[in-house]
C-alpha cells in the first residue's frame, strides 16, 4: 500500500485502520459471515471498500464513529470491543489526510466502510 498512496500516510496507521475494519466485520457479521474487499484507485486516492453483512444498523451511521458507541446488539461483549475502534479509525484517517466513511448497501443488510487515502503520484 505504501508505495502507491502519498508520502502523509502512514503505513502504521493503514494497517490499524485496516485491522479494526476486518476485527468489526469478522466480529460482527451474522453467521457463517462473508467480508468483502475491493482496492481501486478513485481519482486522485486510492480507495479500500470493507464489505460485511450487518443487523441492526443505527439509521445515522457516523454514529457508529462516536467514542464508545455500540449496537444494540453488541453490548454484553465488552470484554472484546471497546467501541472505540472505529473513532480511533477515524482520528488515524484524518490525521493523514485520509477518510473514512461508512455506507449501507441496497442489498441484503450489507454495510461498507470506505478508506480513501491521497494516491502518490503514478506517472
Amino acid at each position: 500500500v505504501h508505495q502507491v498512496v502519498d508520502d502523509d500516510a502512514d503505513p502504521t496507521l493503514v494497517r490499524i485502520i485496516i485491522n479494526n475494519l476486518m476485527d468489526n466485520a469478522a466480529s460482527y457479521s451474522p453467521s457463517p459471515g462473508e467480508v468483502r474487499i475491493r482496492c481501486k484507485t478513485e481519482g486522485d486516492h486510492v480507495q479500500l471498500t470493507m464489505a460485511n453483512r450487518s443487523e441492526d444498523l443505527p439509521d445515522n451511521l457516523e454514529r457508529l464513529f462516536e467514542p464508545l458507541f455500540r449496537k444494540e446488539s453488541s453490548r454484553n461483549d465488552a470484554e472484546t470491543h471497546l467501541g472505540i475502534g472505529l473513532t480511533l479509525s477515524l482520528e488515524a484517517a484524518t490525521s493523514m489526510g485520509a477518510s473514512l466513511r461508512a455506507r449501507k448497501t441496497n442489498a441484503g443488510g450489507w454495510i461498507e466502510f470506505i478508506l480513501a487515502i491521497p494516491a502518490a503520484d503514478l506517472r
